[in-house]
């Protein structure tokens, strides 16, 4: 059994890949009219049953579980709103 600090870390790199893949084939785009939490809960289902993303989450939940899984999703659609923002306000 892995450690569970390389667990979340393999868990943690793919939901990076998953939510860059979705925002760069623009599957995924904020909409103000859905509360954050709708949000990640969506974009959770979108990686379940999506052909293009179901490997990539069923490998995070080999590594975590889905209540660890949606916290990481959050962190990272925060982090990608904030890098996101950053580029556009800096021109």
């Amino acid at each position: 059994m892995k450690p569970v600090e390389e667990r979340i870390s393999e868990a943690q790199v793919i939901i990076k890949k998953l939510i860059s893949k979705a925002y760069d084939s623009n599957m995924v785009r904020w909409n103000d009219a859905l509360n954050f939490p709708d949000f990640v809960h969506a974009l959770w289902r979108l990686f379940l049953k999506h052909e293009s993303f179901k490997e990539g989450a069923k490998k995070v939940l080999d590594n975590i579980s889905q209540d660890d899984a949606l916290q990481l999703i959050a962190r990272e659609v925060n982090s990608h709103q904030l890098s996101n923002c950053l580029l556009y306000t800096s021109d």
